[in-house]
This record gives C-alpha cells, sequence and structure tokens, in this order.
C-alpha cells in the first residue's frame, strides 16, 4: 500500500480481517467449555466467513471501476487502524483470550475487537460508490452489530 490506496485495497483488508476472525472465532469455539458460548462463537465464525466472501466479491467489482480517492488524513489513519486489527487477531486477541480470568472477560474482548472492525468498515462505505456494493458493506456492518448484541446477550446471562 503506497499514496494511491484505493477502496480495492481497504476492502482486501476487510476480507483479511474477516477471514481471520472467522479462524479465530473458531478456534474459540473448539476450545470452549460452554456449549453454549461454543455455538455463539461458532456461528460467528461461519457468519465472518462469508463477510470475507463478501468483502472479496465488492472488491473485484470495484477493482474495476476507478475507485474513490482516498483522502491524506485518512490514508495515514485507516490502514494502520487495520493493520492494527490484522495484527490483533494473530498476536494480541489469543493472548488476550489466553489472559481472559472469565467467560465474561473474552466476551468483552470480542466485543471491542468488534467495535474496532465496524468502525473500520465504517471507513470502507464511505469509498464505496452508492449502489449494490455500499448496501453489502452496510449489511456487513449491520451483522456485525448483531454480533455485538449476541456477545452482549451472553454476558448479560452470565
Amino acid at each position: 500500500m503506497g499514496l494511491d490506496f484505493t477502496a480495492a485495497e481497504a476492502l482486501d483488508l476487510a476480507s483479511q480481517i474477516e477471514g481471520k476472525a472467522a479462524r479465530f472465532y473458531s478456534a474459540v469455539a473448539n476450545a470452549c467449555g460452554d456449549r453454549t458460548a461454543a455455538e455463539m462463537f461458532a456461528t460467528l465464525s461461519a457468519i465472518e466467513a462469508q463477510h470475507e466472501q463478501v468483502f472479496l466479491a465488492v472488491r473485484d467489482g470495484l477493482a474495476a471501476q476507478s475507485a474513490k480517492p482516498v483522502d491524506a488524513q485518512s490514508l495515514a489513519y485507516w490502514p494502520a487502524v487495520a493493520n492494527s486489527l490484522l495484527n490483533n487477531i494473530d498476536t494480541e486477541l489469543p493472548k488476550v483470550f489466553q489472559n481472559c480470568k472469565t467467560g465474561s472477560d473474552v466476551l468483552r474482548s470480542a466485543m471491542d475487537f468488534e467495535k474496532d472492525a465496524m468502525e473500520f468498515f465504517g471507513w470502507i462505505k464511505s469509498m464505496v460508490p452508492n449502489g449494490p456494493d455500499r448496501q453489502k458493506v452496510d449489511q456487513i456492518m449491520q451483522e456485525d452489530m448483531g454480533h455485538l448484541i449476541s456477545l452482549g446477550s451472553q454476558l448479560a446471562n452470565m
């Protein structure tokens, strides 16, 4: 990524985030001792895997179009956020989950990650032209809000 950072590159980062989140949630589901929580994380994993494919499809559609320009302030901030999210999945998030003392700690950490991802996806949405592709990004954001609600409900039930 250089100074010509495009919406297609942002969507590629988003797909990587969703793919890694899917694999991570799957691992958490497999390691989770609580059946209800394991089912919830398995469901989140499946949804994140679907989101990965949607972002790739939107990216591929945009690659053929002229991309909306990225302003200098966004260029300095958002790619760093995406890389932080990717690094968080690879290194920090597993440490956070290992250090969690209770199930509520795990749920709060997952909620924090989902909130950060949604913020990044909001920026991506602003780069995608109005139309079906933007609606797809918006749908992913709405589904991620549903993830937050699910995680919050699980937390409330603890």
